[in-house]
């Protein structure tokens, strides 16, 4: 990943696209993105990086004078990650400590739907999942720009945006390499659940924060007994 960068004044941690130049031997980096008629420059220094605005053809002109400089392209495009204040590979809302992606929804309403999928999990016990957890993920989630996402952190938050995803029909992608989710949400389909999130979690951690929501086989057959599913796996237990 490329050197880290200050906050600049210009919020360019969305889905605005960075072509980077760099010159290794003086460890000097020059990022430039398309907004409208403007460009995003970012310019300078790991430390001292200076961002600014200008009119998109008198940016694309410094390139040149760059190239002159013994700039090189780094290849590819680069978003800008304000709050880890660097160019990363991945979108800013899927890069936070590290961690995974499990599961990812876009939304019009960021906000409105990151309260959902907080209400959620905070009706579940505190042996699940404690209520300062809860407002930690939640101020981070207010951080992203278009996305909420349910990362490998506690299988809490990808059942409960699992579920909110299929009762509300909104939009919704997988973590990379993971296999495709199971199709009925995880309040109807537990055992398929807690099959699919063994990719990125612990057994025990997924069967506790399955009964802490109450979506465990047990739940599903008593509730359900009459299904021809629930009554085929009855059969087999």
């Amino acid at each position: 990943m490329l050197p880290s960068a200050p906050r600049p004044e210009l919020d360019a941690g969305d889905d605005t696209l960075f072509t980077v130049y760099a010159k290794e031997d003086a460890n000097r980096f020059f990022g430039i993105a398309q907004r409208g008629a403007k460009g995003i420059v970012i310019d300078g220094e790991p430390g001292a990086f200076k961002v600014r605005t200008a009119q998109w053809l008198t940016a694309v002109g410094e390139i040149s004078k760059r190239l002159r400089q013994g700039f090189s392209p780094t290849g590819g495009a680069w978003f800008y990650n304000p709050r880890s204040l660097r160019f990363t590979r991945i979108h800013p809302d899927m890069d936070w400590k590290g961690a995974q992606v499990v599961l990812l929804s876009r939304q019009p309403d960021l906000p409105a739907a990151v309260d959902l999928v907080a209400t959620a999990v905070r009706a579940t016990p505190a042996t699940c999942i404690t209520g300062e957890e809860i407002v930690a993920w939640q101020q981070q989630q207010l951080r992203n720009v278009a996305h909420v996402v349910a990362f490998d952190d506690h299988p809490a938050w990808a059942l409960a945006l699992a579920e909110l995803v299929y009762a509300k029909g909104w939009d919704w992608r997988v973590g990379p390499k993971l296999s495709a989710p199971p199709s009925k949400r995880p309040s109807q389909s537990p055992w398929e659940w807690a099959g699919w999130l063994q990719q990125r979690f612990d057994p025990k951690a997924i069967q506790q924060a399955q009964t802490g929501f109450g979506w465990t086989v047990d739940a599903q057959l008593i509730s359900d007994s009459a299904s021809p599913e629930r009554a085929s796996l009855s059969a087999l237990l």
